[in-house]
């Protein structure tokens, strides 16, 4: 069964008929809220799912894996009034209906399907006459598929339907990209990136207390070389690292877990972030064997911007790089201050003070690094209009920018500070995010 996130009063129904805890899924509203018309009638809805088995997926519900769990029948308790789309996937809810109701039905090309042990409802016995028949009016067949049947020699057809109809190739690599060690790729990978901010905001600290250290990836990595098991700490960050690339790119090759996963915008964000995380685990895996894949963030951001500045055009790219870095900080923060990583949590799983602590976490950690991206675009634009490439900083300089403000060294001991606590909130995605 499926509830709406926060709709208590539906999950205790369900519970009180006999369902169990473990059968019952909070979603957000993209899966559990239900509208007709604009301006028409609107409400939460909880869905009966069925489990297709493991042919179809990996386990964990419709949260997880919306082909394998078909939802049957839905059920709307139809409560207010929506207004217009507001451009962002959302609407807004204009009052409460006059006189409330329920709206509720079974898909009944999905019970046949599901009865039938059929691949997709075209495939059933609802649809096949109707398909024959638009053949037959046509003069053509569909496009037709040949596989193999169930390891025989025999072949099968199918109609080539699209999204109704997918290739067993095409199933085992998804199956793939949401199996459990894609899904532990990630959660190390979240990890690793929890590592390396605990470590830089940690060095910040240090250097508003006057230490001499070098607050970037470069430092945290050089104080890792001089743990114990240094080298194994570093390693394993860079493969952890390059584990959240490929979890990206499998997020941007088959979509992300969630409503939205599947939208052009979310892939192409997950295949943004695929390329940040490669470029990454490349200099930390470079470290590791010896090579200057970490050295100075302030080095290499200059030298970048340089070459960048040297080129047609150059300072618009800068400047556009720049706007592009600080947009993405304030959208950083602004979605950490609205929660907007709730929709990404296992929240349900989540004992009552683990929310409360990830909360803290998440938002203080969130504004804080979406500060730090805002204020090193923001150098990059004065890089592009003064044409001066030493304008550009990276990671370290950046930060002791923040101790050169009226609020002296205690500015930059919030940002070390937050920097340390969204480095606590990637190890607890590490344990309850959907991946």
């Amino acid at each position: 069964m499926t509830v709406l996130d926060g709709d208590e009063e539906t999950e205790r129904l369900w519970r009180r008929t006999g369902v169990p805890a473990a059968r019952i899924q909070r979603l957000g509203p993209a899966d559990n809220y239900w509208s007709m018309g604009v301006p028409g009638p609107c409400g939460p809805c909880t869905d009966v799912t069925y489990d297709r088995g493991p042919a179809f997926g990996r386990a964990g519900g419709p949260a997880v894996d919306g082909e394998r769990y078909v939802e049957l029948w839905s059920i709307v308790f139809m409560r207010s009034r929506r207004g217009e789309d507001d451009g962002h996937g959302g609407f807004p809810v204009l009052g409460d209906l006059a006189a409330r109701s329920v709206d509720t039905g079974l898909g009944l090309d999905r019970l046949a399907a599901v009865l039938q042990d059929a691949e997709n409802v075209c495939t059933t016995d609802l649809l096949r006459p109707t398909l024959a028949a638009v053949e037959e009016l046509a003069g053509r067949p569909f496009p037709r598929r040949r596989e193999g049947a169930s390891g025989s020699g025999s072949s099968v057809w199918r109609p080539d339907m699209g999204t109704f109809a997918i290739t067993r190739s095409r199933r085992a690599a998804r199956r793939a990209a949401r199996s459990s060690p894609m899904a532990a790729a990630a959660r190390w990978g979240l990890a690793a990136r929890g590592a390396l901010y605990l470590l830089i905001g940690a060095l910040a600290l240090r250097i508003a207390f006057g230490g001499e250290e070098q607050a970037d990836r470069g430092g945290a990595l050089r104080e890792l070389a001089g743990r114990p098991f240094g080298g194994f700490l570093i390693w394993a960050v860079g493969i952890g690292l390059a584990g959240m690339a490929l979890w990206r790119l499998s997020e941007a090759v088959f979509g992300a877990a969630g409503p939205a996963g599947h939208k052009k915008r979310q892939r192409a964000l997950s295949g943004a972030r695929c390329v940040f995380y490669a470029v990454i685990a490349f200099s930390v895996l470079s470290f590791a064997v010896g090579e200057a894949g970490s050295g100075s963030s302030d080095e290499q951001s200059q030298d970048v911007t340089a070459d960048a500045l040297g080129l047609p055009g150059g300072r618009l790219l800068v400047a556009g790089a720049g706007l592009a870095i600080a947009g993405a900080g304030v959208l950083i923060g602004v979605r950490a201050a609205l929660r907007k990583y709730h929709k990404h949590l296992k929240r349900s799983e989540m004992p009552r003070g683990a929310r409360r602590t990830v909360d803290v976490l998440g938002v203080s950690g969130g504004v804080a690094r979406g500060a730090f991206f805002a204020v090193a675009g923001g150098f990059a634009v004065q890089a592009a209009a003064d044409y001066d490439p030493d304008q550009a900083k990276g990671m370290d300089d950046t930060l002791r920018t923040f101790a050169q403000t009226p609020a002296g060294p205690w500015l930059l001991v919030a940002m070390a500070t937050g920097l340390v606590l969204f480095g606590l909130f990637s190890f607890a995605l590490a344990r309850w995010r959907r991946v």
